[in-house]
């Protein structure tokens, strides 16, 4: 059967250059069914931000990890994903995006394996480091090829909007798929169960999409990619390492002396190089900036309380994971609650009294949880009002955000900042991880180490850590008074930041 090729010239949304993506659109059902596929497997990474979660009390007592340590299976996944994700976005134009995308989705799936079969801490956070390389590749890869299987201006916005509600429902439904899991079978399935996904995308994605490049790469700037990431992780396990010997032990100095000369290298490449990773001229535009440090900002908020709030129900309460899993639930149906007050209320309203109001409700939500719990406290006296506000602030930022990083942005930077969001919010939920929960660490082992019981210890480090967080989220509501000025977006502009 001969068919017809079309053309379309999208803007990919990680940092790269516009390209022709040459697509089979002879089919209306055929498009579909190539984004079912790589929706499937866009679900399966966002899944695996917070699958794990519920798992991690289990994994540590089973693989005798250290408290510190527990948060490399969280950070090895959220680091080298944020961190590689623009360069490997970059390599996709050159060397074909859906190449790209199979090799990381074989990536993904061999690093799921070997994480569902590890014997060990240091198996484990290796095959989870594993997992964010193969999720850096497809990530970019399968936006960019959902861009370019829809020329049609409808069908293109609709297809997006899909894509976007993606993280919410990932998010949300994650948390309590993995408490399932591991309260029927075993936490080793949370992993597993991504290999028929995988294998699934492997075999119909090469039938459904054809090959796609850009002609207009230039240069791709490996050394930014590379010392990012590494120093952003040489400074994540200096903290971590804090957490679990000392602030001023020799592997926690050198990493961070370590970490601080790779990130200056990074900055002197930006500067240097023709065609940088990320311009450093993109944050001298207010909005964009705010936008960034904001979302930066609030996961580093989110994912302190996430962490330490499932410690606190699975070790202090003694929640079941499915119970665990089951009692983030209404938290994420009021994030996708917030998102659609957003969506209505921005072309009103604009975007910084919703993304100033946002922060302080959350923040508000975690105040509200420090001064409820208890070592025997009930989910529904302590912890369901405050979770509603939490998710419902989040709700009103994330998006308020995303519309203000992408507001007008030039045809230079369209892409690049709609990659910096999605960059921001994996790299705010690694650093919230090491700094927020490496302190709470450090005092739950203090008051052990002082004679004080166990459990009494253990909420003394979430009120650390969420108490921290409210914080974090009122510094992102100055943020956005301070740097985003005045922003009323149009239709046009909120289906834009969807992309984000």
């Amino acid at each position: 059967m001969e068919t017809n090729s079309v053309t379309a010239e999208v803007t990919t949304p990680v940092g790269f250059d516009d390209a022709d993506v040459v697509i089979d659109a002879s089919l209306d059902a055929r498009r579909w069914k190539a984004f079912a596929v790589l929706a499937i497997v866009q679900f399966m990474l966002v899944l695996d931000d917070t699958v794990v979660n519920v798992a991690l009390p289990t994994i540590e007592r089973e693989l005798h990890f250290s408290a510190a340590n527990l948060t490399w299976i969280v950070s090895g996944y959220l680091l080298p994903f944020a961190g590689l994700m623009l360069l490997w976005g970059r390599i996709s134009d050159l060397v074909g995006r859906r190449l790209l995308f199979m090799i990381g989705t074989a990536t993904f799936a061999t690093a799921s394996l070997t994480s569902g079969l590890a014997q060990g801490e240091l198996m484990l956070i290796c095959a989870r480091i594993g997992q964010g390389v193969g999720a850096a590749m497809v990530a970019p890869a399968a936006l960019s090829l959902v861009l370019g299987t829809f020329p049609d201006r409808v069908e293109r916005t609709k297809a997006v909007g899909l894509w976007g509600g993606l993280g919410a429902l990932g998010a949300t439904v994650g948390i309590a798929v993995g408490g399932a899991i591991v309260n029927s079978f075993s936490w080793r399935w949370i992993f597993f169960i991504n290999l028929p996904i995988a294998a699934v995308a492997l075999v119909l994605l090469p039938r459904l999409v054809a090959e796609s490049r850009s002609d207009h790469v230039g240069r791709i700037d490996y050394l930014g990619g590379v010392t990012l990431t590494a120093g952003l992780g040489s400074v994540v396990y200096g903290l971590i390492n804090a957490g679990d010997h000392s602030w001023t032990a020799t592997a926690t100095i050198v990493a961070f002396i370590a970490g601080g000369v790779l990130l200056v290298a990074f900055v002197v490449a930006e500067l240097t190089v023709r065609t940088p990773l990320i311009p450093l001229r993109f944050f001298a535009h207010g909005p964009r900036a705010a936008a960034v440090l904001g979302l930066v900002g609030l996961t580093v908020s989110f994912f302190g309380f996430f962490f330490e709030t499932t410690l606190y129900m699975q070790q202090v309460l003694h929640f079941s994971p499915l119970k665990t899993g089951l009692a983030y639930v209404p938290a994420g149906l009021a994030l996708i609650f917030g998102v659609g007050v957003t969506q209505m209320l921005l072309p009103r309203a604009g975007v910084r009294p919703l993304s100033t109001l946002g922060p302080l409700l959350t923040a508000g939500g975690m105040f509200w949880l420090v001064h409820t719990t208890t070592v025997s406290s009930s989910y529904t006296a302590a912890m369901l009002g405050p979770f509603l506000l939490i998710g419902f602030g989040q709700g009103l930022t994330v998006p308020s955000l995303q519309v203000a990083g992408t507001y007008h942005a030039e045809a230079e930077f369209r892409g690049l900042a709609s990659g910096l969001l999605l960059v921001a919010q994996q790299l705010g939920g690694a650093i919230g991880i090491a700094v927020l929960v490496t302190l709470a660490t450090s005092r739950i082992k203090d008051h052990v180490a002082s004679g004080i019981a166990q459990p009494i210890a253990q909420v003394s480090g979430l009120h650390l850590a969420v108490t921290l967080s409210g914080y974090v989220s009122i510094a992102v509501a100055a943020i956005t008074v301070g740097l985003l000025g005045r922003i009323v977006p149009s239709a046009e502009d909120i289906k834009n930041a969807e992309l984000g």
